[in-house]
């Protein structure tokens, strides 16, 4: 673990994690504090080895980030992508994330998605 990641753990009591498939890396998610387009947010994102793409790895990662924003209490959570990921994208469709709007990210464009949970629901 990074020692960022770890600052972001002590911090906060959430952060990055790795999935694994036995001994098997299968990816990496997140749960953490993000800069984004110039404003903060809490960000939810997933990053697959090749092997696993398209088997649903990047869904239920997204899964459980929600859950554990949920159960934290944080009631808006963003992810993004560039703008030509649709693998990405359809991801965070299932997730029911929604698209927010465009913006530039490290010279390329991307999406914003987002969800907000109510507090208080009446």
């Amino acid at each position: 673990m990074a020692s960022q990641d770890a600052a972001h753990w002590s911090a906060h009591g959430f952060g990055p994690w790795l999935a694994w498939d036995d001994e098997t890396c299968a990816g990496r998610c997140l749960l953490e504090h993000s800069l984004v387009d110039g404003r903060g947010e809490v960000e939810v994102g997933w990053a697959v080895a090749s092997p696993y793409w398209g088997r649903g790895v990047a869904t239920e990662m997204g899964r459980h980030a929600l859950a554990a924003g949920a159960e934290r209490g944080i009631t808006s959570l963003v992810a993004y992508t560039r703008a030509d990921n649709a693998a990405s994208r359809r991801v965070m469709e299932k997730l029911e994330l929604i698209y927010e709007r465009d913006f530039e990210h490290a010279g390329y464009p991307h999406v914003l998605y987002r969800t907000i949970r109510e507090r208080n629901p009446r």
